[in-house]
Order: C-alpha cells, then structure tokens, then sequence
C-alpha cells in the first residue's frame, strides 16, 4: 500500500499561488513530500484522505495515490495495472461505471480508457455526457516509464462546503478565502472585518477558523461510496474533530453597501451554522471606522474587478475613498485582493507585499500590508 504499510499518500490540488498555505496546513496532518504547482503530496496514516477532505480549508481536491503501473509496451502496462489496488474503490461487480481523468504520455499506450477497461473490467465514460451515477473519478498520470494511479477522494470539489447555495457579485471560491486568510496569517483570535463582503464568503471562512470548525463538517465525500469506507470509523474521526471546537470567537463583521448582497451573506451564514457569530450590516465601505476598543484586527476583502463589476479606470475613486477610510484602521493589518490591473496606488497603502494569485481564472494579486 501507498505510504507504507497502513499508510497513505495523497496529493491535494489547490489554486495557483496556494500552494505555500496548503503545504503549511496538510504538515499539521502528515508529512508533507512534495510541493509543485497546483497542489501538495502528503504522507500519513490510513485515512488520511478522509482527514485532509474534512479538515483542510485551502485544498479543492484530496486525491489517494493508489500505486504505480510500470511496462515499456501493452501487455506489460496491463499486468501492472492489474497488481494496483483498485478494489479499495471501486463497487464490487462486473463493468463498474468510472470516470477517468488522463494527463501525461507513454510512448506505446493510445488509448489509456481501453487499456484501463480491460485491465480492472470497468465501463470507462466517454465523451461529454454527465457523470454516471455511482461512477468513481480514476485519475492515471502517463509517463515514459508507466502510469500513476490515483482516486479522488472528494467527490464535488471541496470548495464546495454546503453552505453557499447563493452567490452574489464577483464571487469568490471558499478555499481561495481560506487560503487568502492563512496568507494574512488569520488564526482566528483577532477581529475581522469585510467591506465589500458580497455572498459573506471571507466572513464566513473567518468565523469557521475562529470558532475551530471542520471545514468540511456539512457535506458527504466521493469516498464514502468506496467499498473500503467505515462509516463508524468516520463518526469517530468527525466527533474528533468537534472537540476543539470554540463557543465564541472574536467579533467577525460583513458589510456591504448593496442591501441584497448582506442577504445573501446572511443566508449563506445561516446555513453554514454562524447566524449568531457574524454581524453583517448595509454600510458604505468608505464610511468604515474600527469599532470602539478594537485596536487591531483584519480588515479583508474581494475588492471590485474591473471585468466584473465596473471598467478599470472608474475604480479609481472608490479605491482612493476606501484607502482613506483605511487610514482609520491604524494597528490593523489588511489582505486585499485586487484584480491585476487595479489602481493600486489608489489605496495609498504605502509598503506592502503582494501574492500572485488567481479567482476564477484572472490574474489577480493580494496585497499585505500593516495599516498606519
């Protein structure tokens, strides 16, 4: 087995640029062996799929590595992938439905699905249809020598953690706030505060590190349908999990000067568990000051994409308001993420250190920065 014996190896993919975040929080699950672009390998006990899918806030996919297949030609590609493990998640029958992701290359193999069909006797999907029902995602990483194999452990991405069933403006993925929030080093003991905080996603991942929550704590995984899950065992782990959870946290606010974008926050906050740990507010964010006796704190936000909300050049008066409602933050630290063509000088945020990161496919950057 992967890992040793009773162990594993996963491999959680992330955002470009949320590599350093994830590998930060998976060394608190295992062992990290690997950083590359796009994600983080890490080695640990059985069930580490299981922990990374309920724990971590920052991945989007926990996938098992299974085992390697080596052969220089067909017949020999076959024998190996018949020696992998696959039973650990595939439904016992003949013709088990899968859906099959292939990357990389191997000299003598066209057709990676056929080969896989033939090999574990399972009924590959083709073409762009919609997911079989009950079909396990098998992802094979081709190379010269062979191929990895691996299943994702996840089922629906993680970002998706049930809570943000409603979007507003300019959304922003939960495991993207998540990671933004690690980058600003949020552990959740100081107060946070989102201007612009549309759907409530920033505000939300605040509160669910503040109160020690389990990310993944509302939702089901891809692999509680593999004939290897132990739904006892996984009580056991979640149960775990709540016993370092908090009562109350540090106060978390959410404003937004669009009335229907505060609903949705409240909703979304609603079903996420947090209707009584967020105070989400109508409010001009150029008219923020700290409330009294918070003298330092986070102030966070997904701050208007031209693409999205309004042409580059008109955002330049907001950013300059919004910059001077800033300066009243004196003590707090701020993590902005703008779009790559903003006005950042705007801001007048003085020096400051910026991400390369990504929301949705654009450019983007997160600016850091301790306010005067």
């Amino acid at each position: 087995m992967p890992g040793g014996s009773g162990g594993e190896i996963v491999f959680a993919s992330t955002s470009p640029g949320l590599e350093g975040p994830l590998a930060e929080e998976l060394a608190e699950l295992g062992a990290v062996s690997s950083t590359e672009r796009g994600g983080v390998e890490v080695r640990g006990g059985e069930g580490l799929h299981q922990e990374i899918c309920l724990r971590s806030r920052v991945a989007n996919h926990a996938l098992l590595r299974l085992g390697s297949a080596r052969g220089r030609d067909l017949p020999e590609m076959a024998a190996a992938l018949r020696a992998v493990p696959v039973h650990r998640v595939l439904p016992r029958g003949p013709r088990v439905p899968v859906e099959l992701e292939v990357s990389g290359r191997h000299g003598r193999v066209r057709d990676a699905r056929a080969l896989a069909e033939q090999a574990w006797n399972v009924q590959v999907a083709r073409g762009g249809g919609s997911r079989p029902v009950g079909a396990v995602r098998l992802l094979l990483r081709l190379s010269d020598e062979g191929c990895e194999v691996s299943a994702d452990a996840s089922g629906e991405a993680l970002y998706k953690r049930g809570y943000r069933q409603e979007l507003s403006r300019a959304p922003l993925r939960e495991t993207l706030a998540a990671g933004i929030l690690r980058l600003a080093g949020y552990s959740g003991d100081l107060p946070v505060w989102d201007p612009m905080c549309g759907s409530g996603t920033l505000a939300i991942e605040a509160a669910l590190i503040a109160l020690r929550r389990a990310s993944g704590r509302l939702r089901p995984f891809g692999f509680m349908s593999w004939p290897s899950f132990n739904e006892p065992a996984w009580q056991v782990r979640v149960g775990r999990s709540r016993l370092g959870e908090r009562v109350n946290g540090p106060p978390i606010f959410g404003t937004d000067l669009n009335a229907g974008s505060v609903g949705v926050a409240r909703r979304n906050a609603r079903r996420a568990g947090l209707p009584g740990h967020l105070q989400l507010e109508r409010m001009d964010a150029r008219e923020i000051k700290p409330p009294a006796g918070l003298t330092r704190g986070l102030v966070v936000s997904n701050l208007p994409y031209g693409r999205r909300v309004g042409a580059e050049p008109e955002l330049e008066p907001l950013f300059r308001d919004f910059g001077q409602a800033l300066r009243r933050f004196g003590g707090w630290k701020a993590a902005l993420l703008v779009s790559e063509g903003a006005p950042v000088e705007a801001l007048g945020l003085g020096e400051c250190r910026r991400v390369a990161l990504e929301n949705g496919g654009l450019p983007c950057a997160l600016l850091l920065a301790e306010l005067q």
